[in-house]
């Protein structure tokens, strides 16, 4: 049962979330300071570290809500393989960024932004082992366990460059072509049981 408190909490990282978003539309993410967010947000500086620790605090907090939704999400889509768990993944993290706007592009995607690169990661490795628990896709060993944080890393990095570049190809071309990786990557997978 969450309590009066609890919904304070919740409503006023809320509210710091929605603050960066908004700050971000103007200024670069380095040069947002918890001065503008605490006055962005009408809190007080104190407020804002009660919460968080600083400006990429906030930005790893909207990185982890993203996929946590999209996980959330893919958990009920009907993926029946890894191509299809990859495909709904990425399409539940693009809706998800979408709906944020363009500003978002530069707060996930900055280039000193790791961390949030991999929270994406853990949170793709965890579906695709939960989906391979459910489906057994490929042979569950050490190695495949490796192998799986490699094809984590390399589509959220190959997809971070894709959303970040605005490239000229589009969304249903962009997962067409990690499709085809996916279906090379677990054939392999599949040798090493």
């Amino acid at each position: 049962m969450e309590t009066v408190s609890d919904k304070r909490v919740i409503k006023t990282k809320k509210i710091i979330k929605n603050a960066v978003l908004k700050l971000a539309e103007d200024k670069e993410i380095e040069k947002i300071s918890v001065t503008d967010i605490a006055n962005e947000a009408l809190i007080q500086r104190n407020t804002f570290y009660c919460y968080y620790s600083g400006v990429h605090d906030v930005i790893s907090d909207i990185a982890n809500d993203i996929c946590a939704t999209a996980a959330e999400n893919l958990k009920t889509r009907n993926a029946l393989s890894l191509k299809d768990t990859v495909h709904c993944f990425f399409d539940e993290i693009y809706l998800q960024l979408a709906g944020l706007g363009e500003n978002y592009k530069s707060i996930l995607f900055c280039e000193n932004n790791l961390t949030e690169m991999m929270h994406m990661q853990n949170w793709l490795a965890e579906a695709i082992k939960e989906k391979n628990e459910e489906y057994a896709f490929f042979p569950v060993n050490e190695l495949t366990s490796h192998g799986i944080y490699v094809l984590s890393a390399a589509t959220i990095q190959s997809f971070s460059e894709w959303f970040k570049n605005g490239s000229s190809i589009s969304f249903a071309e962009y997962i067409k072509f990690l499709e085809g990786l996916v279906i090379n990557f677990s054939g392999y997978l599949k040798t090493l049981g």
